[in-house]
């Protein structure tokens, strides 16, 4: 028999190859993705947005099953066409290190986009989404994608807020997060600050205040969220201008911060598009 001279099959790395070991430290360590600048995607979608959205993709790894798929063969076709390395793992492996909750064939390790400047908010006009030490996961990813979907210039992730690259926030903000500026900071007073130099009127939100749908929004707003459990904080709560508040029935002591913030997001856009009046636009 001559020697085969067609490429020839890549070999699916097991759970302790070190290549799989530094995928499964990704995952689990905000430390580990901040210093190297790297977080994980999951899931042919998230993959497909990044490469639509020319994020760089370090490499890429699929169950060894998954390409009985034609979506996933077309999709792992895609990314090697540019440039990405492609490997299969061992049938059950990936979704283990990844999430086994919500196991999915196939992950990616991607290059953070640049961290948006403060700066480059003002230059573009929109709004800008605050979010001072909102710490689950979901709830932080769900509002980038409402920021996303409400037409925010950029979302501010500041305080003790989660880290919006682990892999639960990115699958919660569904893609937005690859495409939705991005400034994270430790100090959400210095933050703010720095939107006010740059013209923006700082939003926050308590119960006690009057109802946002009183309110006439400044030109340029800097909206601000606080955590799940403490409302916005001190160091950001002494900078905010104005506070508005979401009116709802008196047995209901509050709504989940994902939730009020894209009640807000969502008002501000429609006042951008209604222009002045209540609710609107002061000009």
């Amino acid at each position: 028999m001559g020697p085969h001279n067609g490429p020839q099959p890549l070999e699916s790395l097991g759970a302790r190859n070190r290549r799989l070991v530094d995928l499964r430290r990704l995952v689990g360590h905000r430390r580990e993705r901040q210093s190297r600048g790297l977080f994980v995607l999951d899931g042919e979608r998230l993959i497909a947005d990044a490469l639509g959205a020319g994020i760089e993709l370090v490499e890429v790894f699929h169950d060894e099953e998954a390409t009985r798929e034609a979506s996933m063969r077309r999709l792992l076709a895609e990314a090697q066409a540019d440039g990405v390395a492609v490997t299969p793992v061992v049938a059950g492996v990936l979704q283990r290190i990844v999430d086994p909750v919500s196991p999915r064939p196939i992950a990616a390790v991607a290059v953070m986009p640049p961290e948006a400047q403060l700066a480059a908010a003002a230059a573009s006009g929109g709004d800008v989404l605050v979010l001072d030490g909102v710490a689950d996961p979901g709830n932080l990813g769900t509002l980038i994608r409402s920021a996303e979907a409400a037409g925010c210039a950029m979302v501010c992730v500041c305080g003790a807020a989660t880290d919006p690259f682990s892999p639960k926030a990115v699958r919660a903000s569904a893609g937005s997060i690859l495409r939705v500026p991005v400034s994270m900071s430790a100090s959400p007073g210095e933050c703010l600050a720095q939107l006010q130099a740059a013209g923006f009127t700082v939003i926050g939100t308590k119960a006690d205040a009057p109802s946002f749908a009183d309110q006439v929004w400044p030109e340029h707003v800097a909206l601000v969220l606080g955590s799940e459990s403490h409302g916005v904080s001190e160091s950001a709560g002494s900078a905010v201008d104005d506070w508005v508040s979401i009116p709802m029935a008196p047995q209901v002591e509050s709504l989940n911060v994902a939730v009020a913030g894209s009640v807000l997001v969502f008002a501000l856009a429609q006042s951008r598009r209604t222009g002045s009046g209540p609710g609107g636009t002061a000009r």
